[in-house]
């Protein structure tokens, strides 16, 4: 009879146990061993041809775990998303190009201003008081997880979402248009606080932009800005709250309203995929135990 393989620790084992206890005793206790080694690759095989033989039953768990899936997917109340549009660039004709980590940290603080408390209350106070109360919204937090910015290269996207797609589409509008709001201003902080400086390159930077640039330009008369005239405690406490004001936004930034947001029309399924995998996962379970244990209960 061939030998199956013995792993080096069981080897050991087997070792350490032939000198305790002698020859004999030795292959009588190895012998005992292959013969439970062969009867578990017996059972597991048998198992395993149970399994193939058995594979419709398998099958038909599997589908029914993911119809089911399906089903509470489908009951699951729907959920409207509704996106507006801002473009948002930098002015490279005003200032050198900045390094990656730089305008990632600037456009990291223009998110901030778009996510703040009071950004967000701005669209609350714009609200029905019935509808905040309807959908829970008591303050910023409750309504920043109904929203979502979806920040791209050149335009982010302002997404709501709610059961109600023409609430969906209103709240995307009101973040959007208070969002720009609350840029502008902090921007014209910011360029007040450039004014103050005295930033001589920077008033170069902008003398070369407006021999190049449209006189149309928003920016234009803002590279106009001459330092004020204070002494100095008054010009660092002035410039202290321009800056503080400007709440890190950068002047060189452009915002503008892109695309409003449209009333969505069909709804939008979270997590059906993961869902229906899961249903067929937990129907392999139940089919590899009713196969396991079934036949035990029948044969009692």
């Amino acid at each position: 009879m061939p030998r199956s393989r013995v792993s080096p620790v069981a080897f050991g084992i087997v070792y350490n146990v032939g000198e305790c206890y002698g020859g004999r005793q030795f292959w009588e206790f190895r012998e005992s061993m292959e013969v439970d080694d062969q009867a578990h690759q017996v059972q597991v095989g048998t198992f395993i041809s149970r399994l193939v033989s058995k594979w419709p039953i398998l099958l038909a768990f599997g589908l029914l775990g993911a119809f089911m899936g399906f089903g509470v997917s489908d009951v699951r109340k729907p959920r409207y998303e509704a996106a507006a549009k801002m473009g948002i660039n930098i002015q490279y004709g005003v200032i050198e190009p900045l390094e990656l980590v730089v305008e990632d940290r600037a456009q990291n603080r223009v998110a901030d201003v778009i996510l703040s408390d009071s950004t967000l209350m701005q669209i609350l106070d714009n609200v029905s008081q019935t509808v905040r109360q309807e959908q829970g919204w008591n303050d910023p937090a409750d309504l920043r997880q109904s929203l979502r910015l979806d920040r791209g290269l050149a335009s982010w996207g302002f997404v709501a979402r709610n059961q109600d797609p023409v609430l969906a589409a209103q709240i995307s509008n009101l973040w959007m248009d208070f969002s720009l709001a609350e840029l502008e201003r902090a921007q014209d902080h910011a360029w007040q606080a450039v004014a103050l400086m005295g930033d001589e390159p920077f008033h170069l930077e902008c003398d070369e932009y407006l021999l190049t640039s449209e006189p149309t330009e928003s920016y234009a008369w803002r590279c106009d800005l001459d330092p004020i005239t204070l002494d100095s405690e008054a010009l660092s406490g002035e410039l202290r709250t321009e800056i503080d004001l400007s709440r890190g936004i950068l002047p060189v930034f452009s915002f503008e309203a892109l695309n409003a947001a449209e009333v969505p029309q069909t709804p939008v399924l979270y997590g059906r995929g993961v869902l229906l995998l899961s249903g067929a996962f937990i129907g392999l379970f139940v089919g590899l135990w009713f196969l396991l244990i079934f036949p035990r209960k029948r044969s009692g």
